[in-house]
């Protein structure tokens, strides 16, 4: 599913001429992916179910780790992985192009949104 998406990405930003679409497709799918993770512990602990705050010394722990999961990202997404990826994804029907263009934008927004409400105080 992630490849699909960074390949609608990357495709999107390599319309920019100020964008480095490698990078920007690597930082959607990593900020996609921990907002996820985020929001599956806040709903565990919401429920009471499992507190992983208990487990780390600072909250702070996970921005080193979100930086290492980008540049792994980053680099599993090399030139050579990207070209026969996007000749694949080129070969896609214009239809399930855009549906992966819509499933990029809702798997980068919809876990923010849902982390938002799942994390307040009401």
């Amino acid at each position: 599913m992630y490849k699909w998406i960074f390949a609608s990405t990357y495709k999107y930003y390599s319309k920019f001429k100020t964008e480095a679409p490698r990078f920007s497709a690597a930082a959607v799918i990593t900020v996609s992916q921990f907002t996820t993770v985020f929001l599956i512990l806040t709903l565990l602990k919401r429920q009471m179910v499992w507190d992983f705050s208990r487990y780390i010394p600072d909250k702070l722990i996970a921005l080193p780790i979100m930086f290492g999961w980008m540049a792994f990202v980053y680099n599993y997404y090399s030139r050579e992985n990207i070209i026969p990826l996007l000749k694949k994804f080129d070969e896609f029907p214009k239809w399930k192009q855009n549906f992966w263009a819509v499933m990029s934008l809702v798997s980068f927004i919809l876990p923010l949104i849902l982390f938002g409400l799942a994390a307040s105080k009401s």
